[in-house]
């Protein structure tokens, strides 16, 4: 999985920053590091011993600058620069999470490899006025969006939107396209943002080149059953897609049923179901129904097996790569080939999502 960081400019801190803190630590996904860049360091030993605070929060990496060395773009762009994961969120001092599920939510855009920031919306206080409930709902409204070059003519200057209150970016892509501006007052987020589109000109990172070195190359089912079909259109599956652990806490494995099918779609997402099957050579519902006959990528079977260990019984579920449909062997899809896609479901998909889980390749495979 790849590290997240996350940068927190702060000044005059107090225990707004405390509840940030330990509301990060409750994510589901924990960040490697978190880096505070702190103006005057008077003022942090006012608030804080830095010796019991970095104690409690051990995630911290913590330095200080004097008060005219601070810029909104360039402070930033230092701490950016000093992080080594792949993806950063910037956050403020005030800016205290609505759930546990903050960071898993600004990762999952980033499946889509061309996209190079997400942003999270920000809620008014309980207490709010009128006024400042209307200025949330507006520039942050409950429907996700997706915003590229192509929205400027109907969504004008709100197309370059982005705030750093929360806002996550993908450094390798920041970095190519030369970060936050150095010297402002404001809105590093949105002149960056603005910058963006300039440099991109729509390009596109090409993420099915990632996808077949971690899951093989898409492919159309081989073939498809007749009894897979209801009149002219495949059977509905009911297959659960999973894209997060949010969606793998709402799925809940069932050891009473003997097995369960999974495929990777062409887009590099997990799909889980059950197969209908009459007999050996009848399948009612299988893997192309899982994803309406799409490309797939990589597709098995799940099962489970009970353990003893340390007087303790335990269900481990494995998976394999049982998809003649999908996993078959050919001149360019070797035996090694498809054990090193499915080693990487298994760590990718599998252990990620499902990580209170104990999930194994099946022995053979």
């Amino acid at each position: 999985m790849e590290k997240v960081d996350v940068l927190i400019p702060t000044y005059r801190p107090g225990e707004q920053l405390k509840k940030l803190l330990e509301s990060l630590m409750k994510q589901t996904v924990m960040p490697d590091n978190i880096r505070i860049i702190n103006t005057d360091e008077s003022l942090w030993r006012e608030a804080f011993s830095t010796e019991e605070f970095l104690e409690r929060f051990d995630r911290v990496k913590l330095s200080h600058i004097k008060p005219g060395e601070f810029d909104h773009g360039a402070t930033r762009h230092s701490g950016i620069e000093q992080s080594q994961a792949e993806f950063v969120l910037c956050m403020t001092q005030d800016a205290i999470p609505a759930d546990e599920y903050v960071i898993e939510r600004l990762l999952a855009p980033f499946e889509d490899r061309t996209v190079a920031v997400s942003y999270a919306r920000q809620l008014p206080a309980p207490d709010a006025s009128a006024i400042e409930v209307f200025t949330r709902q507006y520039n942050y409204p409950d429907t996700d969006q997706i915003k590229g070059k192509e929205d400027i003519s109907t969504l004008g200057i709100k197309t370059f939107f982005c705030s750093n209150v929360c806002a996550m970016y993908r450094r390798s892509t920041y970095e190519e396209l030369g970060g936050f501006i150095r010297h402002t007052i404001f809105n590093e987020d949105m002149i960056s943002f603005y910058n963006y589109f300039k440099k991109i000109d729509n390009k596109k990172i090409n993420i099915y080149e990632k996808l077949t070195e971690l899951y093989g190359f898409a492919k159309s089912p081989r073939y498809i059953n007749p009894e897979e079909f209801t009149a002219d259109e495949l059977k509905d599956q009911n297959a659960y897609k999973i894209t997060s652990k949010e969606d793998a806490n709402k799925f809940k494995f069932d050891s009473n049923i003997d097995y369960y099918i999974w495929i990777i779609d062409e887009e590099g997402f997990l799909y889980i179901g059950t197969e209908d099957k009459e007999d050996l050579n009848s399948v009612n519902k299988g893997h192309p129904t899982l994803i309406q006959g799409r490309k797939g990528r990589i597709g098995g079977e799940i099962h489970h097996k009970n353990l003893t260990e340390d007087q303790k019984d335990i269900i481990v579920w494995t998976i394999n790569s049982k998809s003649g449909r999908y996993s078959w062997e050919d001149d360019s899809n070797s035996k090694d080939n498809i054990s090193h896609y499915l080693r990487n479901a298994l760590n990718e998909k599998f252990r990620l999502y499902f990580s209170e889980l104990r999930f194994d390749i099946e022995d053979g495979f």
